[in-house]
């Protein structure tokens, strides 16, 4: 079996395992793009709710050390995490005790949004926050907040003030948390795919800075 196959397969067993078979059924019609909603938020930057209950090292992952990453994320493939590190983006990484256990990547200047084959273009000083996962064994330990805490520091001492995210509009908890945290949505990104037909579009809110992000096809 390929790496993009083995992957899916992968990622297809975890939305099972988690979501049911209801929850996995959602998953391949998303997964299809037949019908897919976001919201994009914006905020100063992240506010954590307190520190992890467990010790932790946090820095940024080397282009060195992808194979430890995959190790941790066995949902993901290596080119996919190669042409991220290419484009510029970084990601930031939890240890605890050694062991990998949390990661969170950032793109400034563009991200490419694979599921998409769109980029999403970003404003001087804004950057893009996705893909943050934590090992179960460790959730609910507040790994997240001090990993974001890290990642906000070290990117304001950059000179980047501003973090947009992505979210599927389904994800209510997810969303929920952003907006919790001074977040507001500045935007909706709908995606309607059948067959060879689609369409993509990314709408303001009324009100917003349209020139906060803009979307292209193609990389």
């Amino acid at each position: 079996m390929s790496e993009r196959g083995g992957a899916f397969v992968t990622r297809a067993w975890t939305q099972l395992r988690q979501g049911g078979a209801a929850g996995f059924a959602w998953a391949a019609l998303r997964s299809l793009g037949i019908h897919r909603q976001f919201l994009l938020t914006t905020g100063a930057g992240d506010a954590p709710a307190g520190s992890s209950s467990v010790p932790l090292d946090c820095a940024r992952l080397g282009s060195d050390e992808i194979g430890e990453y995959l190790a941790f994320r066995p949902d993901q493939a290596h080119d996919t995490i190669q042409r991220r590190l290419d484009d510029g983006d970084e990601c930031f990484v939890a240890r605890h005790e050694g062991r990998l256990v949390a990661a969170i990547w950032t793109a400034r200047g563009s991200v490419w949004l694979d599921f998409l084959a769109h980029r999403l273009w970003l404003a001087e000083g804004v950057y893009f926050n996705h893909d943050l996962f934590v090992s179960a064994a460790l959730r609910g330990k507040r790994v997240a907040d001090t990993l974001t805490e890290f990642r906000s520091a070290a990117l304001r001492d950059a000179g980047f003030v501003r973090r947009v995210a992505l979210y599927e509009r389904e994800n209510l908890a997810s969303t929920r948390r952003s907006l919790r945290r001074e977040n507001r949505v500045v935007a909706r990104l709908e995606c309607l795919r059948l067959g060879p037909w689609h369409r993509i579009r990314l709408y303001a809110q009324p009100g917003e800075e349209e020139t906060l992000v803009r979307l292209t096809p193609g990389a």
